[in-house]
C-alpha cells in the first residue's frame, strides 16, 4: 500500500489549490454559460464534485450532508463572486467505500455526484467527482480495475473471448462500470430520487417549444464517469425525455480510457458535436488532457510513461516501471481507446516542474543508482498488486499529482486566489480526525 499512501500524501498537497480553484465556480454573468471555452467552467464544477473527499468513518448521509455545507459555505458564505449563477439543486450524494473482497473497508468517502442549475435557466450540469486519494476501493476497484464487460445499454457485444477485437464490440473497463453502477443508485433510499428520475421531473418542467442543456463534467475517475454516465442517459433518453428536448454535452477531463475502441466509437458516433458551443443544438463533447498527465495513458498507451519526464530527468524506479510494464502486457489485448474526434479533443500543453523543484521535496539527484526490489501489497489483492516506493519512483509521481491536478486550472486560467477561504470551508465542516489533521 505504499504506493497509495504516496500518492494520498502528494494529493493532499494540492488540495488547497484544488480548493482554491472550486470557489470561482461560475462564468461571467451574461448568457449562456459560456462563449466558445467551457473548459473553465466545467472544470471549476468537476473540482467541487471533489469536496466529498477526505471523510472518514460516516455513513452515506452523513457523508453527503458535510459535502452540502461545505458546498453552501463556498457558494453562500463567501464573496458575491463566488456565486455566479449556479445552485445546487440535486445533491450532493456521497456514498462510503463498500468493502473490497474480504477486507475490512477503510470507511473513507468514495463516489460523488450532484447537480446544479445556471440562473433558473433551463441550463443543468452533472457533476462527478473524481477518486478521493484516500480510498482503497476506488483506486483498487474502479481505477484500476481494467477488465473488460459488455455495455448492456448499446448493441449486443462479446468482451470475455478473442472476439471483443472486433471493434464492433462495445466493451467498457469493469472499475468504470462499477463506478457507473454506484452513481446510478445515487440517491435512491433517500426522499430525493435518483438521478434520471430527476432529470425526468426537470423535463417535465419544460416548455413544449423549450429546450434543455445537460451539462456531464469530471475530473480524473470523473472524467471516465462522465462521458459514461452521459452514455447511458443518452440511450435511455426515451424514459426520461420522450420528447428529446434535452442535448448532452460532456466534458472530460484528465480521464482514463473507459472502455474499448467499439466503446468509443459507439460513444463518439452519440456524441459528434463540440460541447463549447454557446447554443448547443446536438450532443457534444470535449476531452481535455495535459500531454504531461499520466492518466490519460491508461490504458491505451502505459509504455509511454517511463520517458514521459525524460526532459527532466525524472523518471519511475525499476519497481514502479517493471509495475507499468506488466500492466501494460495485461491490457495490450484490450485495444483500449481515447474518447473524442479531433475537433472534440482540446488538450492543454502544461509545462514541467524544473527538477530542482522536486529535489527540494527530497528527489535525489542521480537517478542511476537508486534501485529498490519489486514489492507488491496484499490489500485487496487478487492478482500481483502495487509495487513499494524507492526515490525516483516518488519523484515520477510527485511530478505526476503536480500534472494531473495543479496543471490544468493554471494552463486553463483559473486564479488560485480562494485557496484560503475554500480550505476554511473545508475544514470548517471536517468533524472527524483525519481531516482535521490536514487543516
Amino acid at each position: 500500500m505504499k504506493t497509495i499512501r504516496f500518492l494520498r500524501r502528494s494529493l493532499s498537497m494540492t488540495s488547497a489549490t484544488l480548493f482554491a480553484l472550486t470557489l470561482s465556480i461560475g462564468v461571467a454573468s451574461a448568457q449562456p454559460v459560456c462563449d466558445g471555452d467551457c473548459r473553465a467552467a466545467m472544470l471549476k464544477l468537476a473540482y467541487l464534485a471533489d469536496l466529498s473527499a477526505g471523510i472518514e468513518g460516516k455513513s452515506d448521509e452523513q457523508a453527503s450532508a458535510i459535502t452540502q455545507r461545505r458546498l453552501a459555505c463556498m457558494l453562500n458564505e463567501n464573496p458575491s463572486d463566488a456565486n455566479t449563477g449556479w445552485k445546487v439543486v440535486w445533491g450532493p450524494f456521497v456514498t462510503m467505500e463498500p468493502g473490497c473482497d474480504n477486507h475490512k473497508p477503510t470507511t473513507f468517502s468514495a463516489n460523488a455526484m450532484f447537480v446544479a442549475q445556471y440562473k433558473e435557466t433551463n441550463t443543468y450540469a452533472i457533476a462527478v467527482a473524481g477518486t478521493n486519494p484516500e480510498s482503497n476501493f476506488e483506486w483498487l476497484k474502479e481505477d484500476f480495475d481494467h477488465s473488460l464487460v459488455p455495455w448492456p445499454y448499446g448493441p449486443e457485444s462479446k468482451c470475455k473471448s478473442w472476439k471483443f477485437r472486433d471493434r464492433k464490440n462495445v466493451c467498457l473497463a469493469r472499475g468504470t462500470w462499477t463506478g457507473l453502477g454506484i452513481v446510478q443508485g445515487l440517491g435512491s433510499g433517500t426522499t430525493s430520487q435518483t438521478i434520471d428520475r430527476f432529470i425526468k421531473s426537470v423535463v417535465k418542467k419544460v416548455g413544449p417549444e423549450e429546450k434543455l442543456t445537460l451539462y456531464v463534467t469530471g475530473h480524473s475517475l470523473g472524467g471516465a464517469l462522465a462521458p459514461t454516465v452521459a452514455l447511458w442517459l443518452n440511450d435511455i433518453q426515451l424514459t426520461w425525455d420522450p420528447e428529446q428536448q434535452a442535448t448532452l454535452q460532456v466534458f472530460a477531463f484528465a480521464g482514463p480510457t473507459p472502455g474499448s475502441q467499439g466503446f468509443a466509437d459507439y460513444l463518439n458516433g452519440r456524441f459528434q458535436g463540440d460541447a463549447g458551443k454557446a447554443v448547443p443544438t446536438e450532443n457534444g463533447l470535449t476531452v481535455v488532457n495535459n500531454n504531461f498527465d499520466v492518466v490519460p495513458h491508461a490504458f491505451k498507451s502505459l509504455r509511454a510513461l517511463p520517458e514521459i519526464y525524460s526532459k527532466v530527468n525524472i523518471f519511475p524506479g525499476p519497481g514502479l516501471a517493471a509495475f507499468i510494464e506488466t500492466v501494460a502486457d495485461s491490457v495490450d489485448k484490450g485495444q483500449f481507446e481515447t474518447l473524442g474526434k479531433s475537433g472534440q479533443i482540446k488538450d492543454i500543453e502544461g509545462e514541467l516542474q524544473p527538477a530542482e523543484k522536486l529535489r527540494e521535496l527530497g528527489c535525489p539527484s542521480d537517478h542511476s543508482n537508486d534501485f529498490s526490489r519489486v514489492q507488491f501489497s496484499r490489500s485487496c489483492k487478487k492478482k500481483g498488486g502495487l509495487p513499494s516506493l524507492n526515490r525516483n519512483s516518488k519523484c515520477f509521481l510527485a511530478e505526476g499529482v503536480y500534472q494531473h491536478v495543479d496543471a490544468y486550472p493554471i494552463e486553463l486560467g483559473i486564479s488560485p486566489d480562494f485557496s484560503n477561504q475554500l480550505r476554511q470551508c473545508a475544514c470548517k465542516y471536517s468533524p472527524d480526525k483525519h481531516a482535521k489533521g490536514k487543516c
